[in-house]
């Protein structure tokens, strides 16, 4: 087989093969930053997340969320997301934003 007709079957079969390998690039969701429309309508903090919807699950996405938030034992309640036109790399292009709720302070006793 004349060297040229193997490249091309290289070159057409990769993208088939390379399916996983290009899944594993992802990762781990990354920290974005967090669109204006969403700070300026909800208070507080807020946490910006990039992720492949494939490789990263509801709870893991929640998670990542809850240790990016500046206050220690936080809790995160789900804003926004989208798609198109974000910071967020190619293989994780999704953008997930959400707004840190801190812990609530201990009531004091009443001694």
């Amino acid at each position: 087989m004349p060297v040229s007709i193997r490249l091309l079957s290289l070159f057409l079969a990769s993208p088939i093969a390379g399916c996983g390998w290009i899944g594993g690039l992802s990762g781990d969701p990354s920290t974005t930053g967090v669109p204006q429309r969403v700070s300026d309508r909800f208070e507080g903090a807020h946490v910006g997340l990039c992720y492949n919807g494939h490789d990263t699950s509801r709870d893991g996405l929640f998670a990542a969320a809850r240790e990016r938030c500046p206050e220690p034992g936080s809790d995160v309640r789900f804003r926004y997301q989208d798609l198109n036109l974000n910071d967020c790399p190619l293989f994780k292009k999704r953008r997930a934003v959400f707004a840190c709720i801190p812990p609530r302070l201990p009531l004091p006793s009443a001694n």
